[in-house]
């Protein structure tokens, strides 16, 4: 299960997600941050209560980083992932 919650402000457009990002999921984060893509927006992904992320999340996370979107979250796993993303 994910919780998928968009916070704006003048901005920035922050898309907190919480539970697991896997490939069912996709789907609905890829098209909140289309929605959001449209205002001229930035747009931010929070991660912080994200408790796993599969290959299909991952490859997500890869393109919304290559478009610009900001990944940020704690603790090890979260930080692993991002690092792993924006390293490339």
């Amino acid at each position: 299960m994910l919780r998928v919650t968009v916070h704006n402000d003048d901005i920035v457009a922050t898309i907190e997600l919480q539970g697991k990002l896997t490939a069912n999921w996709v789907g609905p984060v890829l098209e909140t941050w289309n929605t959001l893509s449209l205002t001229g927006q930035t747009v931010s992904l929070d991660l912080s209560a994200v408790s796993y992320i599969d290959k299909a999340g991952r490859l997500l996370l890869a393109q919304m980083h290559a478009r610009g979107v900001r990944l940020a979250g704690p603790g090890l796993m979260i930080r692993g992932v991002i690092e792993e993303i924006t390293s490339r």
